[in-house]
């Protein structure tokens, strides 16, 4: 230590002088308040490191795993698969019960795949149950591809006549504005996200109608914002593009 000595003689001479100013009165209350001072001190700078380090783990799993285009190659896959079976598969509908079972299996799978999708992390974000590492990460490399395959599996009954209700609900004119505005409101989606949960001053109680509150008005904010990037955007390059192309 500096101006002790150093080494093992100016460590002994700090002690020294330690034990000494302990003998003075009232130091012992004193140097006890000085040491639970330290602690609480030491206590709450790990917490504020351990609480600094769960705020940025969010922001790294976003740059990290959200955004990466490899982590969403599945059901980019699963889109050119379906859409080259709609290409190479003409459209019939049979009525033989083999393809009627094979068409109710494959409804039956879609829509499992698809719950489970939804509902396998019910019990960890109500505080039920716990998943393993081992699940989250199967969880996580696994869910998209699956709910893709889910959706292309709907898309493919209802082109060839095995959707039902799910083709007429589907097949409604209402829809077709909205689809129009999809692809918008998918770039756009996300900073409406973000901006929401960072302009909140207080910390969100989660509930099933919070959760339901918050999909509704992510929606409609996301579509609203689409509709002025669409026609303030898109619709004039795509005129621009006709008049330089001779569409």
């Amino acid at each position: 230590m500096p101006g002790l000595g150093g080494g093992g003689g100016g460590r002994k001479q700090f002690e020294a002088i330690l034990a000494r100013s302990r003998s003075l009165p009232g130091s012992a209350d004193v140097m006890g308040r000085g040491d639970m001072l330290a602690q609480k001190t030491e206590i709450i700078a790990e917490l504020a490191k351990k609480s600094l380090s769960d705020l940025q783990a969010p922001i790294r799993g976003y740059y990290n795993y959200y955004m990466k285009p490899y982590c969403r190659i599945g059901p980019y896959l699963v889109g050119i698969a379906v859409g080259w079976l709609l290409v190479k598969m003409k459209r019939k509908q049979t009525r033989s019960m083999t393809v009627r079972l094979l068409m109710t299996i494959g409804w039956l799978v879609a829509a499992a795949s698809a719950m489970a999708v939804l509902y396998a992390t019910y019990g960890k974000y109500h505080g039920t149950t716990l998943q393993t590492e081992a699940e989250n990460v199967l969880y996580l490399t696994i869910h998209r591809t699956v709910w893709a395959m889910a959706l292309g599996w709907v898309v493919v009954a209802c082109h060839h006549g095995y959707g039902g209700v799910v083709d007429i609900i589907l097949s409604w004119d209402a829809w077709v504005p909205l689809s129009r505005l999809t692809y918008c409101a998918y770039l756009i989606h996300i900073q409406v996200v973000i901006a929401v949960y960072i302009s909140m001053e207080v910390p969100i109680h989660y509930t099933t109608f919070t959760m339901i509150y918050f999909f509704l008005g992510h929606v409609a904010l996301s579509y609203g914002l689409a509709f002025l990037v669409s026609v303030a955007v898109e619709v004039p390059l795509l005129g621009l593009e006709k008049v330089i192309f001779n569409k």
